[in-house]
Protein backbone atom coordinates (compact mmCIF):
# COMPACT_ATOMS: atom_id res chain seq x y z
CA UNK A 1 0.00 0.00 0.00
CA UNK A 2 1.50 3.56 -0.90
CA UNK A 3 0.94 5.86 1.38
CA UNK A 4 0.79 10.04 1.09
CA UNK A 5 3.15 10.81 3.52
CA UNK A 6 1.35 14.57 3.60
CA UNK A 7 -1.85 13.35 4.54
CA UNK A 8 -2.84 12.04 7.82
CA UNK A 9 -6.50 10.50 8.99
CA UNK A 10 -8.99 13.25 10.00
CA UNK A 11 -12.49 13.99 10.74
CA UNK A 12 -14.10 16.77 8.52
CA UNK A 13 -17.82 17.43 8.02
CA UNK A 14 -18.78 14.83 6.26
CA UNK A 15 -16.83 12.30 7.05
CA UNK A 16 -13.72 10.47 7.81
CA UNK A 17 -10.90 10.45 5.72
CA UNK A 18 -9.55 6.42 5.57
CA UNK A 19 -5.42 6.69 4.87
CA UNK A 20 -3.24 9.07 2.84
CA UNK A 21 -2.60 6.79 -0.05
CA UNK A 22 -3.16 7.42 -4.46
CA UNK A 23 -6.13 6.95 -5.90
CA UNK A 24 -4.74 3.09 -7.62
CA UNK A 25 -5.10 1.75 -3.80
CA UNK A 26 -8.63 3.55 -2.99
CA UNK A 27 -9.68 1.40 -6.20
CA UNK A 28 -9.55 -1.59 -3.79
CA UNK A 29 -11.13 -0.16 -0.97
CA UNK A 30 -14.22 1.09 -3.00
CA UNK A 31 -14.94 -1.78 -4.48
CA UNK A 32 -16.14 -3.11 -1.17
CA UNK A 33 -18.47 -0.63 -0.85
CA UNK A 34 -20.01 -0.44 -4.38
CA UNK A 35 -20.70 -4.82 -3.44
CA UNK A 36 -22.72 -3.28 -1.00
CA UNK A 37 -23.89 -0.17 -2.55
CA UNK A 38 -25.33 -1.97 -5.43
CA UNK A 39 -27.50 -4.03 -3.35
CA UNK A 40 -30.71 -4.40 -1.82
CA UNK A 41 -30.70 -6.69 1.53
CA UNK A 42 -33.60 -7.67 3.59
CA UNK A 43 -32.84 -9.00 6.34
CA UNK A 44 -35.80 -10.97 7.51
CA UNK A 45 -35.18 -12.26 11.39
CA UNK A 46 -38.53 -12.44 13.01
CA UNK A 47 -41.05 -14.15 10.44
CA UNK A 48 -43.57 -10.92 10.01
CA UNK A 49 -41.07 -8.32 11.21
CA UNK A 50 -38.79 -6.91 8.67
CA UNK A 51 -35.17 -5.05 8.91
CA UNK A 52 -34.62 -3.46 5.88
CA UNK A 53 -31.12 -2.87 5.12
CA UNK A 54 -31.04 -1.28 1.74
CA UNK A 55 -28.21 1.25 0.03
CA UNK A 56 -29.41 2.53 -3.08
CA UNK A 57 -26.99 2.56 -6.10
CA UNK A 58 -27.37 6.01 -6.94
CA UNK A 59 -26.25 6.72 -3.22
CA UNK A 60 -23.39 3.96 -3.64
CA UNK A 61 -21.90 5.79 -7.21
CA UNK A 62 -21.77 9.14 -4.94
CA UNK A 63 -19.84 7.45 -1.91
CA UNK A 64 -17.07 6.49 -5.09
CA UNK A 65 -16.96 9.98 -6.40
CA UNK A 66 -16.71 11.88 -2.68
CA UNK A 67 -13.82 9.35 -1.26
CA UNK A 68 -12.07 9.43 -4.52
CA UNK A 69 -12.28 13.16 -4.78
CA UNK A 70 -11.55 14.04 -2.11
CA UNK A 71 -10.29 10.90 -0.24
CA UNK A 72 -13.36 11.25 2.61
CA UNK A 73 -15.61 8.71 3.23
CA UNK A 74 -19.30 9.40 4.13
CA UNK A 75 -19.91 7.35 6.86
CA UNK A 76 -22.82 8.78 8.24
CA UNK A 77 -24.82 8.88 4.77
CA UNK A 78 -23.45 4.92 4.48
CA UNK A 79 -25.22 3.87 7.42
CA UNK A 80 -28.33 5.84 7.24
CA UNK A 81 -30.07 3.41 4.58
CA UNK A 82 -29.45 0.59 7.08
CA UNK A 83 -31.83 2.10 9.57
CA UNK A 84 -35.66 3.13 9.36
CA UNK A 85 -36.76 6.99 8.64
CA UNK A 86 -36.46 8.04 12.64
CA UNK A 87 -32.46 6.94 11.59
CA UNK A 88 -32.44 9.18 8.79
CA UNK A 89 -33.74 12.32 10.07
CA UNK A 90 -31.13 12.51 13.05
CA UNK A 91 -28.23 11.60 10.36
CA UNK A 92 -29.88 14.66 8.11
CA UNK A 93 -29.60 16.91 11.02
CA UNK A 94 -26.67 15.74 12.33
CA UNK A 95 -24.88 16.56 9.02
CA UNK A 96 -26.33 19.97 8.39
CA UNK A 97 -26.97 21.32 12.32
CA UNK A 98 -23.21 23.22 11.78
CA UNK A 99 -24.07 25.12 15.39
CA UNK A 100 -23.58 22.15 17.44
CA UNK A 101 -20.87 20.53 15.34
CA UNK A 102 -17.93 19.72 18.04
CA UNK A 103 -20.72 18.38 20.39
CA UNK A 104 -22.57 16.12 17.65
CA UNK A 105 -18.62 14.51 16.27
CA UNK A 106 -18.92 12.90 19.60
CA UNK A 107 -22.60 11.92 20.45
CA UNK A 108 -23.90 11.13 17.08
CA UNK A 109 -23.15 7.48 17.90
CA UNK A 110 -24.49 7.46 21.05
CA UNK A 111 -28.07 9.16 19.60
CA UNK A 112 -27.93 6.08 16.77
CA UNK A 113 -27.45 3.48 19.10
CA UNK A 114 -30.44 4.76 21.45
CA UNK A 115 -32.76 5.42 18.77
CA UNK A 116 -31.78 1.74 17.84
CA UNK A 117 -32.57 0.16 21.14
CA UNK A 118 -36.05 2.10 20.83
CA UNK A 119 -37.03 1.13 17.24
CA UNK A 120 -36.05 -2.23 18.18
CA UNK A 121 -38.18 -2.38 21.46
CA UNK A 122 -41.48 -0.80 19.52
CA UNK A 123 -40.73 -3.59 17.05
CA UNK A 124 -40.32 -6.22 19.93
CA UNK A 125 -43.40 -4.92 21.21
CA UNK A 126 -45.68 -5.26 18.12
CA UNK A 127 -44.77 -9.30 17.60
CA UNK A 128 -47.65 -11.30 17.87
CA UNK A 129 -48.12 -13.04 21.07
CA UNK A 130 -49.61 -15.82 19.39
CA UNK A 131 -47.19 -16.55 17.09
CA UNK A 132 -45.62 -20.06 16.86
CA UNK A 133 -42.22 -19.44 17.23
CA UNK A 134 -41.20 -16.23 19.57
CA UNK A 135 -37.71 -13.77 19.90
CA UNK A 136 -35.70 -15.91 22.21
CA UNK A 137 -33.37 -13.48 24.28
CA UNK A 138 -32.44 -15.81 26.90
CA UNK A 139 -31.20 -18.34 24.15
CA UNK A 140 -28.14 -15.44 24.18
CA UNK A 141 -26.67 -16.34 26.78
CA UNK A 142 -26.76 -20.57 26.42
CA UNK A 143 -23.28 -21.92 24.46
CA UNK A 144 -25.62 -22.59 21.37
CA UNK A 145 -26.88 -18.77 21.37
CA UNK A 146 -22.93 -18.09 21.36
CA UNK A 147 -22.20 -20.66 18.49
CA UNK A 148 -24.52 -19.54 17.02
CA UNK A 149 -23.07 -15.68 16.94
CA UNK A 150 -19.74 -16.47 16.22
CA UNK A 151 -20.68 -18.89 13.42
CA UNK A 152 -22.73 -15.87 12.02
CA UNK A 153 -19.93 -13.68 12.16
CA UNK A 154 -17.71 -16.24 10.08
CA UNK A 155 -20.38 -17.32 7.66
CA UNK A 156 -18.63 -16.19 4.72
CA UNK A 157 -15.36 -18.69 5.13
CA UNK A 158 -17.79 -21.71 4.69
CA UNK A 159 -15.53 -23.83 6.62
CA UNK A 160 -16.31 -27.40 6.95
CA UNK A 161 -16.39 -28.35 10.18
CA UNK A 162 -19.02 -26.41 12.39
CA UNK A 163 -16.22 -26.91 15.08
CA UNK A 164 -13.91 -25.08 12.88
CA UNK A 165 -16.40 -21.94 12.15
CA UNK A 166 -17.38 -21.58 15.74
CA UNK A 167 -13.21 -20.96 16.64
CA UNK A 168 -12.59 -18.73 13.67
CA UNK A 169 -15.66 -16.80 14.84
CA UNK A 170 -14.20 -16.98 17.83
CA UNK A 171 -11.40 -15.64 17.49
CA UNK A 172 -12.80 -12.83 15.13
CA UNK A 173 -14.45 -11.56 18.10
CA UNK A 174 -11.56 -11.28 20.02
CA UNK A 175 -9.84 -9.88 17.71
CA UNK A 176 -12.37 -7.25 16.88
CA UNK A 177 -12.43 -6.34 20.70
CA UNK A 178 -9.10 -5.88 20.79
CA UNK A 179 -9.40 -3.81 17.89
CA UNK A 180 -11.94 -1.71 19.74
CA UNK A 181 -9.79 -1.82 23.06
CA UNK A 182 -7.41 -0.21 20.98
CA UNK A 183 -8.61 2.71 19.16
CA UNK A 184 -10.90 4.20 22.06
CA UNK A 185 -9.17 2.94 25.11
CA UNK A 186 -5.18 2.37 24.47
CA UNK A 187 -5.06 5.39 21.51
CA UNK A 188 -7.89 7.10 22.30
CA UNK A 189 -8.39 7.86 18.87
CA UNK A 190 -12.15 6.94 17.91
CA UNK A 191 -11.80 9.58 14.89
CA UNK A 192 -9.31 7.29 12.59
CA UNK A 193 -11.37 4.17 13.44
CA UNK A 194 -15.03 5.47 13.85
CA UNK A 195 -16.01 4.03 10.03
CA UNK A 196 -15.26 0.59 10.32
CA UNK A 197 -15.97 -0.01 14.23
CA UNK A 198 -19.55 0.80 12.77
CA UNK A 199 -18.94 -2.05 10.27
CA UNK A 200 -18.24 -4.21 13.40
CA UNK A 201 -21.54 -2.78 15.15
CA UNK A 202 -23.55 -3.52 11.83
CA UNK A 203 -21.98 -7.21 11.43
CA UNK A 204 -22.31 -7.98 15.20
CA UNK A 205 -25.78 -6.41 15.42
CA UNK A 206 -26.80 -8.54 12.68
CA UNK A 207 -26.02 -11.33 13.96
CA UNK A 208 -27.93 -10.50 17.88
CA UNK A 209 -31.01 -10.06 16.00
CA UNK A 210 -30.57 -13.59 13.88
CA UNK A 211 -30.20 -15.76 17.46
CA UNK A 212 -32.70 -13.96 19.58
CA UNK A 213 -35.46 -14.14 16.61
CA UNK A 214 -34.41 -17.82 14.62
CA UNK A 215 -30.93 -19.32 16.65
CA UNK A 216 -33.06 -21.58 18.60
CA UNK A 217 -34.97 -22.87 15.55
CA UNK A 218 -34.19 -26.39 14.21
CA UNK A 219 -31.57 -27.02 11.87
CA UNK A 220 -30.32 -23.19 11.83
CA UNK A 221 -26.87 -22.58 13.14
CA UNK A 222 -26.20 -19.23 11.57
CA UNK A 223 -24.18 -20.53 8.87
CA UNK A 224 -26.87 -20.06 5.86
CA UNK A 225 -25.19 -18.15 3.25
CA UNK A 226 -27.94 -15.97 3.56
CA UNK A 227 -26.27 -14.02 6.19
CA UNK A 228 -23.22 -13.76 4.09
CA UNK A 229 -23.66 -9.71 2.91
CA UNK A 230 -24.22 -8.83 7.10
CA UNK A 231 -22.26 -10.62 8.49
CA UNK A 232 -18.93 -9.89 6.09
CA UNK A 233 -19.22 -6.30 7.45
CA UNK A 234 -17.71 -7.36 10.83
CA UNK A 235 -14.81 -9.33 8.40
CA UNK A 236 -14.32 -6.41 6.35
CA UNK A 237 -14.11 -3.88 8.90
CA UNK A 238 -11.90 -6.00 11.03
CA UNK A 239 -9.03 -6.10 8.33
CA UNK A 240 -8.92 -2.74 7.72
CA UNK A 241 -9.05 -2.06 11.63
CA UNK A 242 -6.19 -4.69 11.58
CA UNK A 243 -4.42 -2.43 9.21
CA UNK A 244 -5.06 0.44 10.77
CA UNK A 245 -3.07 -0.67 14.31
CA UNK A 246 -0.08 -1.83 11.78
CA UNK A 247 0.26 1.47 10.25
CA UNK A 248 -0.23 3.01 13.64
CA UNK A 249 2.81 0.38 15.20
CA UNK A 250 5.01 1.49 12.01
CA UNK A 251 4.86 4.86 12.75
CA UNK A 252 7.14 4.48 15.87
CA UNK A 253 10.23 2.74 17.14
CA UNK A 254 9.73 -1.27 16.73
CA UNK A 255 10.13 -2.88 20.34
CA UNK A 256 10.44 -6.31 21.19
CA UNK A 257 6.61 -6.34 22.35
CA UNK A 258 5.82 -4.04 19.14
CA UNK A 259 7.33 -6.44 16.34
CA UNK A 260 5.29 -9.83 18.02
CA UNK A 261 2.18 -7.49 17.62
CA UNK A 262 3.25 -6.47 14.71
CA UNK A 263 3.81 -10.16 12.83
CA UNK A 264 0.51 -11.30 14.86
CA UNK A 265 -1.48 -9.27 13.01
CA UNK A 266 0.22 -9.71 9.57
CA UNK A 267 -0.30 -13.58 9.78
CA UNK A 268 -4.19 -12.60 11.21
CA UNK A 269 -4.10 -11.23 7.21
CA UNK A 270 -2.80 -13.57 5.57
CA UNK A 271 -4.64 -16.22 7.72
CA UNK A 272 -8.18 -14.44 6.31
CA UNK A 273 -6.89 -14.54 2.85
CA UNK A 274 -6.15 -18.64 3.59
CA UNK A 275 -9.55 -19.07 5.35
CA UNK A 276 -11.52 -17.33 2.52
CA UNK A 277 -9.79 -20.33 -0.08
CA UNK A 278 -12.90 -23.24 1.03
CA UNK A 279 -15.39 -19.95 0.54
CA UNK A 280 -14.10 -19.60 -3.13
CA UNK A 281 -14.34 -23.24 -4.10
CA UNK A 282 -17.69 -23.40 -2.05
CA UNK A 283 -19.02 -20.87 -3.87
CA UNK A 284 -18.64 -22.45 -7.32
CA UNK A 285 -20.04 -25.38 -6.34
CA UNK A 286 -23.01 -23.77 -4.70
CA UNK A 287 -23.20 -21.71 -8.15
CA UNK A 288 -23.30 -24.69 -10.25
CA UNK A 289 -25.82 -26.44 -7.95
CA UNK A 290 -28.35 -23.75 -8.22
CA UNK A 291 -27.91 -22.99 -11.73
CA UNK A 292 -28.88 -26.38 -12.35
CA UNK A 293 -31.77 -26.08 -10.12
CA UNK A 294 -32.88 -23.11 -12.05
CA UNK A 295 -32.29 -24.81 -15.69
CA UNK A 296 -34.06 -27.38 -14.80
CA UNK A 297 -36.92 -24.92 -13.22
CA UNK A 298 -36.59 -22.97 -16.81
CA UNK A 299 -37.26 -26.28 -18.55
CA UNK A 300 -40.50 -26.53 -17.23
CA UNK A 301 -41.70 -24.15 -19.59
CA UNK A 302 -39.77 -25.50 -22.93
CA UNK A 303 -40.96 -28.46 -25.21
CA UNK A 304 -39.04 -30.96 -23.32
CA UNK A 305 -40.26 -30.96 -19.49
CA UNK A 306 -40.68 -33.66 -17.12
CA UNK A 307 -43.88 -34.80 -15.93
CA UNK A 308 -43.47 -33.57 -12.46
CA UNK A 309 -42.82 -30.15 -13.54
CA UNK A 310 -46.88 -29.77 -13.31
CA UNK A 311 -46.84 -28.96 -9.16
CA UNK A 312 -44.35 -26.58 -9.83
CA UNK A 313 -45.92 -24.56 -12.86
CA UNK A 314 -49.45 -24.77 -10.93
CA UNK A 315 -47.39 -23.03 -7.87
CA UNK A 316 -46.33 -20.20 -10.02
CA UNK A 317 -49.92 -20.13 -11.35
CA UNK A 318 -51.10 -19.37 -7.65
CA UNK A 319 -48.56 -16.62 -6.70
CA UNK A 320 -50.23 -14.54 -9.09
CA UNK A 321 -53.19 -13.94 -11.78
CA UNK A 322 -50.57 -13.01 -14.57
CA UNK A 323 -47.85 -15.13 -13.97
CA UNK A 324 -48.07 -18.06 -16.26
CA UNK A 325 -49.88 -15.34 -18.89
CA UNK A 326 -46.65 -13.55 -18.83
CA UNK A 327 -44.39 -16.30 -19.90
CA UNK A 328 -46.91 -17.18 -22.61
CA UNK A 329 -46.17 -13.63 -23.32
CA UNK A 330 -42.60 -13.92 -23.67
CA UNK A 331 -42.73 -17.35 -25.43
CA UNK A 332 -45.10 -15.93 -28.24
CA UNK A 333 -43.33 -13.03 -28.76
CA UNK A 334 -40.05 -15.20 -28.08
CA UNK A 335 -38.01 -12.59 -25.56
CA UNK A 336 -35.67 -13.61 -22.64
CA UNK A 337 -34.77 -17.22 -22.49
CA UNK A 338 -37.39 -18.09 -25.26
CA UNK A 339 -35.69 -16.16 -27.98
CA UNK A 340 -32.43 -18.42 -27.84
CA UNK A 341 -32.78 -20.93 -29.81
CA UNK A 342 -30.66 -23.17 -27.51
CA UNK A 343 -32.91 -23.27 -24.81
CA UNK A 344 -35.37 -25.55 -26.77
CA UNK A 345 -32.87 -27.90 -28.63
CA UNK A 346 -33.43 -30.78 -26.85
CA UNK A 347 -37.05 -30.70 -28.80
CA UNK A 348 -35.61 -29.65 -31.62
CA UNK A 349 -33.70 -32.79 -31.21
CA UNK A 350 -36.20 -34.74 -30.72
CA UNK A 351 -38.44 -33.58 -33.62
CA UNK A 352 -35.65 -34.77 -36.07
CA UNK A 353 -35.36 -38.12 -34.63
CA UNK A 354 -39.20 -38.26 -34.83
CA UNK A 355 -39.15 -37.56 -38.71
CA UNK A 356 -35.71 -39.20 -39.36
CA UNK A 357 -37.13 -42.69 -37.60
CA UNK A 358 -40.98 -42.18 -39.20
CA UNK A 359 -39.47 -41.99 -42.64
CA UNK A 360 -36.83 -44.87 -41.93
CA UNK A 361 -39.73 -47.77 -40.92
CA UNK A 362 -41.82 -49.06 -43.57
CA UNK A 363 -44.49 -50.57 -41.72
CA UNK A 364 -47.07 -48.52 -40.01
CA UNK A 365 -50.17 -49.82 -37.73
CA UNK A 366 -52.89 -48.45 -36.17
CA UNK A 367 -52.66 -48.10 -32.06
CA UNK A 368 -55.15 -49.08 -29.33
CA UNK A 369 -56.03 -45.99 -27.19
CA UNK A 370 -57.22 -42.22 -27.34
CA UNK A 371 -56.98 -38.95 -26.38
CA UNK A 372 -59.22 -39.04 -23.26
CA UNK A 373 -58.71 -35.68 -21.24
CA UNK A 374 -57.03 -31.90 -22.39
CA UNK A 375 -57.57 -29.46 -19.28
CA UNK A 376 -59.61 -31.90 -17.35
CA UNK A 377 -62.52 -32.02 -19.89
CA UNK A 378 -63.38 -35.06 -21.08
CA UNK A 379 -62.91 -35.80 -25.23
CA UNK A 380 -65.52 -38.33 -25.48
CA UNK A 381 -67.55 -37.31 -28.35
CA UNK A 382 -66.13 -34.17 -28.67
CA UNK A 383 -64.49 -33.21 -32.64
CA UNK A 384 -63.37 -29.80 -31.00
CA UNK A 385 -61.93 -28.30 -27.52
CA UNK A 386 -61.17 -25.11 -26.57
CA UNK A 387 -58.44 -24.19 -24.73
CA UNK A 388 -58.27 -20.45 -22.92
CA UNK A 389 -55.95 -21.78 -20.33
CA UNK A 390 -52.43 -20.72 -20.01
CA UNK A 391 -51.36 -24.07 -19.45
CA UNK A 392 -52.46 -27.00 -21.49
CA UNK A 393 -52.44 -30.53 -20.22
CA UNK A 394 -53.52 -33.58 -22.63
CA UNK A 395 -53.68 -37.45 -21.24
CA UNK A 396 -54.80 -40.67 -22.48
CA UNK A 397 -53.38 -43.87 -23.29
CA UNK A 398 -51.84 -46.06 -26.61
CA UNK A 399 -50.59 -49.64 -26.97
CA UNK A 400 -49.65 -51.28 -30.52
CA UNK A 401 -52.21 -53.34 -32.13
CA UNK A 402 -50.64 -56.62 -30.01
CA UNK A 403 -51.08 -54.20 -26.21
CA UNK A 404 -47.35 -53.84 -26.17
CA UNK A 405 -46.20 -50.45 -24.54
CA UNK A 406 -44.79 -48.00 -27.30
CA UNK A 407 -41.14 -47.28 -27.03
CA UNK A 408 -41.89 -43.46 -27.60
CA UNK A 409 -44.57 -40.99 -27.68
CA UNK A 410 -45.55 -37.70 -29.48
CA UNK A 411 -47.83 -35.38 -29.70
CA UNK A 412 -48.57 -34.45 -33.42
CA UNK A 413 -49.91 -30.92 -34.37
CA UNK A 414 -51.10 -30.71 -38.15
CA UNK A 415 -49.41 -33.71 -38.66
CA UNK A 416 -46.40 -32.81 -37.61
CA UNK A 417 -44.74 -33.60 -35.06
CA UNK A 418 -44.70 -31.06 -31.61
CA UNK A 419 -43.40 -32.82 -28.84
CA UNK A 420 -42.47 -36.12 -27.17
CA UNK A 421 -43.81 -37.34 -24.01
CA UNK A 422 -41.61 -37.66 -20.73
CA UNK A 423 -41.60 -41.61 -20.84
CA UNK A 424 -40.13 -41.97 -17.61
CA UNK A 425 -42.66 -40.89 -15.55
CA UNK A 426 -45.53 -42.65 -17.86
CA UNK A 427 -47.27 -46.42 -16.53
CA UNK A 428 -47.85 -49.01 -19.08
CA UNK A 429 -50.73 -47.73 -21.27
CA UNK A 430 -51.46 -44.14 -19.93
CA UNK A 431 -49.56 -40.71 -20.83
CA UNK A 432 -49.83 -37.36 -19.82
CA UNK A 433 -48.48 -34.38 -20.89
CA UNK A 434 -48.49 -30.41 -20.93
CA UNK A 435 -47.04 -27.54 -22.32
CA UNK A 436 -47.30 -23.38 -22.28
CA UNK A 437 -50.07 -22.84 -24.70
CA UNK A 438 -47.73 -19.90 -25.84
CA UNK A 439 -46.57 -22.49 -28.01
CA UNK A 440 -49.84 -23.07 -29.86
CA UNK A 441 -51.11 -20.67 -32.74
CA UNK A 442 -53.82 -18.42 -32.10
CA UNK A 443 -56.01 -20.47 -33.79
CA UNK A 444 -57.57 -24.33 -34.53
CA UNK A 445 -54.99 -26.92 -34.56
CA UNK A 446 -55.53 -31.22 -35.29
CA UNK A 447 -54.04 -32.84 -32.62
CA UNK A 448 -53.18 -36.75 -33.00
CA UNK A 449 -50.81 -38.89 -31.54
CA UNK A 450 -48.00 -41.01 -32.81
CA UNK A 451 -44.83 -43.10 -31.62
CA UNK A 452 -42.39 -45.93 -32.27
CA UNK A 453 -42.66 -49.77 -31.54
CA UNK A 454 -39.40 -51.53 -32.40
CA UNK A 455 -38.53 -50.69 -35.70
CA UNK A 456 -42.94 -49.59 -36.56
CA UNK A 457 -44.48 -46.75 -36.68
CA UNK A 458 -47.88 -46.51 -34.18
CA UNK A 459 -50.38 -43.98 -34.82
CA UNK A 460 -54.18 -43.48 -33.17
CA UNK A 461 -57.04 -43.18 -35.43
CA UNK A 462 -57.95 -39.78 -33.84
CA UNK A 463 -57.68 -36.72 -34.50
CA UNK A 464 -58.95 -33.58 -31.99
CA UNK A 465 -59.21 -29.61 -33.14
CA UNK A 466 -58.00 -27.98 -30.63
CA UNK A 467 -58.76 -24.12 -30.63
CA UNK A 468 -56.54 -21.14 -28.68
CA UNK A 469 -58.30 -17.89 -27.45
CA UNK A 470 -61.25 -18.97 -30.00
CA UNK A 471 -64.64 -18.83 -27.80
CA UNK A 472 -66.95 -21.95 -28.78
Amino acid sequence: MIADKKSYPSVTESGVTIFGIDNRVKIIILSLVVFFASQKLYFKTLYQINFPYSIDHALGLDYVYTYVKTGIFPFDEFFAPFSDSVHQLIFRLIKFDSHHKKWIEKKWLTIWLACTIVIGLIYYSQFPKDAAAQPNFLFLFTYDGFSFLVTFISSAFRLKYDFLMVSVGSISLALGSFCVYYFTIHKRNLKIALPWLLFLLVGIGGGLIADVGRGDLPMHYGNETYYIPISQFFQIGLLVLISLIILDIKKGPLHTRKKILLYFLLAVIVGHMILLIPSYYAGWLRGEHYFQLKTEDANCYSLSPKLNCIQSISHVGTQGVEALPMINFWIENKLSIFGDAVFNNKNLEEISYFEETWNKNNETSVGIGEIELINNIPIVGKRTVYVNEPLVIISGSILDEKEKQLDSVFLLVDDKPFIKFDNSAQSYSEWKIFFMSGYLENNCQLISIAGFKDNKNIRLNQEIELCKNNLP
